[in-house]
């Protein structure tokens, strides 16, 4: 009778437990593939499946012959189906694509599987070679990643019979490095006998470390002086802005549309008031206390130009000394021509004057 105890490959719940990685056509994870799946069938007592079947022993004569057994729970057949279903669930979908048949065994798959990335060693060896010698520190973005690599090529040409002795792995991890290393290059090349490729690696990846501190602690230190010095020096003095004419502006607007060509009375910065009919009185924009705007008189008269009329002195509440101040004195603030140099200007032609009912223009 066969033993009722469970067979160790039986109890296998998740291979991906033990083979943390999926073979892939493109991906360069062959030994590895292969060497964790060896060893997790000699851990559970599979190991035989992949190597040809063994063939049966020679059966008994027919006098001889017995009731047959029942199949045991654990005959061959099952446990290669098991060590089968590993071998499919350890491989990408195209490789599985590649590499399926029925009925067939599992050495069988393993078989089709080895063909397939150790066919054309010759070929393989060569370009692998060449790619051994080409790979630099430059193209990649760390130390773990170069070395790395290094270490994946040896394995490759190690499994096309074209293996990479340990000297001449560790020679060509120092002639990959870049001008940065040179030092430490030089201490590695020195040293007698050579150390290992693992201890060159942590060399490698020490010396990369140390360097990207320090260059992190100068960049702050450059940071932290740029920010004291801006703190400590004084911000360039401002030169005052020159006065500003008020009566240009407003000079030249008067002049275009009604006295071109006539000279301005002097600019009073004292009473600077801007008066016009219908319109609210207020001091000048460009005064500073005229920035409230707040009216101080407002004329809706449709006669001449800022009349004062007797109302307005009558107001309480209005300011009186702007009605003692005569339309004259209020031409002569706003910059207006003169009555003497307008007679002037007429009497010499200098201008032309046209007449509108009693007023000239």
């Amino acid at each position: 009778m066969a033993d009722s105890k469970l067979h160790p490959a039986v109890t296998v719940a998740n291979i991906k437990a033990s083979i943390p990685i999926i073979l892939d056509n493109e991906a360069a994870d062959y030994n590895m593939w292969s060497e964790l799946f060896r060893i997790h069938c000699t851990a559970y007592l599979v190991s035989d499946h992949l190597s040809p079947r063994p063939k049966p022993a020679a059966q008994a004569t027919s006098s001889e012959k017995q009731p047959a057994d029942p199949p045991a729970a654990d005959s061959w057949e099952r446990l290669d189906a098991i060590v089968l279903q590993w071998i499919y669930g350890t491989i990408s979908p195209g490789l599985l694509k590649t590499v399926i048949k029925s009925k067939t065994t599992a050495y069988d798959a393993w078989k089709a599987i080895e063909a397939l990335f150790q066919d054309n060693k010759a070929t393989r060896a060569l370009y692998l070679k060449q790619k051994f010698a080409n790979t630099r520190l430059e193209n990649f973005s760390s130390m773990h990643a170069y070395c790395q690599e290094l270490k994946v090529l040896a394995g490759q040409l190690q499994s096309v019979d074209a293996p990479v002795d340990e000297s001449d792995l560790v020679l060509q991890t120092l002639a990959g490095l870049i001008e940065q290393y040179e030092t430490v290059q030089t201490v590695i090349q020195n040293t007698k006998p050579l150390p290992s490729f693992l201890e060159v690696r942590s060399q490698l990846c020490m010396s990369e470390t140390t360097k990207a501190n320090q260059a992190l602690h100068s960049s702050n230190q450059a940071a932290t002086s740029l920010h004291t010095q801006s703190r400590t020096t004084p911000p360039p003095a401002t030169q005052p802005s020159p006065p500003v004419d008020f009566r240009s502006d407003y000079s030249r607007g008067r002049g275009r549309s009604r006295d071109r060509g006539r000279r301005h009375a002097p600019f009073n910065q004292t009473t600077n008031r801007s008066l016009s009919s219908n319109a609210a009185y207020s001091l000048a924009p460009q005064h500073p206390i005229s920035r409230k705007k707040a009216p101080i008189l407002r004329c809706n008269s449709s006669g001449d130009l800022y009349p004062l009329t007797t109302n307005f002195i009558k107001s309480p509440t209005s300011p009186i000394a702007l009605a003692a101040i005569t339309q004259e004195r209020w031409h002569q603030r706003l910059g207006h021509p003169g009555t003497n140099f307008l007679h002037s200007l007429k009497s010499s032609s200098f201008i032309n004057f046209m007449t509108y009912g009693h007023h000239q223009f």
